[in-house]
């Protein structure tokens, strides 16, 4: 990306910390007339969380990433943050996240491990977000 740009929509948002950082910027500087290319191509070395495959009824087959329950709290809290500012310009990119949302706690429920921590921090990611609170998850 060109400096220019950075110059031009500012840096990354501190305040998010780890996720939704990418969204938060790329809805920026979209919002400021820029347009994004995608590279189809391109492969990313990542493995977010720790994935598992499962099957529903043994019909449909899918991943659930088994993130840390802080790491599901900054999740939903910083797609609230980002879709309070960006809601009215990209409705359909928000509403989108929050079916990732819903999705994401289906999975919690159906399959993974220490559930009552992670939908606790799901939740209170969403009272945070909602309420506008930033500061860093305490886990209490």
């Amino acid at each position: 990306m060109p400096a220019r740009i950075f110059q031009h929509a500012g840096l990354f948002a501190e305040e998010l910390f780890i996720d939704a950082v990418d969204y938060e910027y790329s809805l920026r500087v979209r919002a400021l007339g820029y347009l994004i290319a995608e590279c189809t191509t391109a492969t990313l070395l990542h493995s977010p969380g720790t994935p598992t495959s499962h099957s529903l009824l043994g019909l449909k087959s899918f991943h659930s990433a088994n993130y840390s329950p802080i790491r599901r709290y900054y999740q939903e809290r910083n797609k609230i943050w980002v879709a309070r500012r960006y809601f009215a310009t990209f409705p359909r990119f928000c509403l989108r996240l929050f079916s990732f949302t819903i999705t994401d706690a289906i999975k919690v429920v159906l399959v993974e491990q220490d559930k009552r921590a992670k939908l606790s921090a799901f939740l209170r990611g969403v009272i945070d977000g909602c309420m506008n609170r930033m500061g860093k998850y305490s886990g209490n």
